[in-house]
């Protein structure tokens, strides 16, 4: 199989500037010696799946979400989980394009054949892999595709010669979650809500990720506040790690009296895994906290 090739070109912490090559990288030379400091890394990057800028389509009465690369995207790049830079996206010609080149400057002290590169996208500007602070909306800023729908990719370096690194294969980006887009009903309309929460019986939605001798996982609940005057089917977000057994969501909702509403859905096993669309409908029910008191009164003030 022929190998893959990135370029790394000397750089002194300055930004990588564009060059045009043809996806194969073919006949390309860079000048100059090898940084340890810093260098640029141009990579193909294939999307698998669906992946990364999300649009939501409707085909034949059946919405899904399309995804494609924008130019305005981050990649972040980590290796041992230590973040050494972030590229730029040149996404291909065409409309919606699955294929991009990336380009970045990247921190390359102590790069050697063998290592393991993990691209990360959305290359957040905090570097985190974070479920949380999530605000309903699917596009947009601090939107799910701005800063929630995560997709990962390896790149194995092949052999450093001089500048020009090759590597073992291109960028195949995967999904690292579903979304889903909640139907919240009361009676069976349509119910506007501010906040909800979402938990699972299988104890397995991810709320962060980082890392430690690999990617590892803290689990709980979520929860979502929406932007301006709430929504009646708004999105989120969910990487559950369980993916084989049938799983039970459990939501909590407010609306903008803030009445307490709760619903159930069950997830069969087959709607679980990663790289998902779901649209559910989810049927609250009026919910109220009883407390019992202990009819001890320690303040004569609190009597009246």
């Amino acid at each position: 199989m022929k190998a893959r090739i990135l370029i790394l070109c000397l750089v002194l912490l300055t930004a990588c500037q564009q060059v045009e090559r043809d996806y194969d990288y073919k006949n390309t030379t860079v000048e100059g010696n090898r940084s340890s400091d810093s260098a640029c890394l141009t990579v193909k990057a294939i999307k698998m799946i669906d992946t990364k800028a999300l649009d939501l389509i409707n085909v034949n009465d059946k919405d899904r979400l399309n995804a494609y690369w924008k130019s305005t995207e981050t990649v972040n790049v980590f290796r041992n989980g230590t973040h050494i830079g972030a590229l730029t996206v040149v996404p291909a010609a065409g409309d919606k394009p699955r294929i991009a080149t990336l380009t970045g400057t990247l921190e390359v002290s102590g790069l050697e054949e063998g290592n393991v590169l993990t691209l990360l996208i959305p290359g957040r500007a905090d570097e985190k892999w974070d479920y949380t602070g999530q605000n309903g909306v699917l596009t947009g800023e601090s939107s799910i595709e701005d800063s929630f729908d995560y997709a990962t990719a390896t790149v194995t370096i092949d052999k450093i010669v001089g500048t020009t690194v090759t590597t073992t294969a291109d960028a195949q980006f995967e999904n690292q979650q579903s979304i889903y887009r909640l139907d919240f009903k009361v009676n069976s309309s349509l119910k506007s809500v501010k906040w909800f929460s979402v938990s699972s019986s299988q104890n397995k939605l991810v709320t962060s990720r980082s890392y430690n001798s690999g990617w590892v996982s803290n689990h709980g609940d979520l929860t979502v506040t929406l932007t301006g005057d709430g929504a009646t089917s708004p999105y989120v977000s969910l990487r559950n790690q369980n993916k084989t057994e049938a799983d039970t969501y459990t939501f909590f909702a407010r609306d903008y009296n803030n009445n307490l509403f709760r619903g159930t859905k069950e997830i069969p096993a087959a709607n679980l895994g990663y790289g998902k669309f779901l649209a559910p409908s989810i049927e609250l029910n009026a919910f109220s906290v009883n407390t019992q008191a202990s009819g001890n009164i320690s303040n004569p003030q609190d009597i009246f």
